[in-house]
C-alpha cells in the first residue's frame, strides 16, 4: 500500500497488483485515500475473474 503526499495538490494513492499500475490522486484526507484504494483492491479480483457485470 503506497499512500502519500504531494504539496499543494493532495493525497493520492499507488500500487502495483499482477504487473498493473493501479492510481488515483488527490484526495482531501489520507483517511479518503486509504479508503479508496481498499475499495479498488476489493473490486479488482472480481474484474480478473468476470464476477462483475
Amino acid at each position: 500500500m503506497s499512500i502519500y503526499f504531494v504539496k499543494n495538490k493532495g493525497w493520492r494513492y499507488d500500487f502495483n497488483l499482477l504487473g498493473i499500475r493501479h492510481t488515483e490522486t488527490w484526495f482531501k484526507t489520507k483517511e479518503e485515500a486509504q479508503l479508496a484504494e481498499s475499495q479498488k483492491r476489493e473490486e479488482l479480483p472480481l474484474i480478473k475473474t468476470g464476477s462483475l457485470s
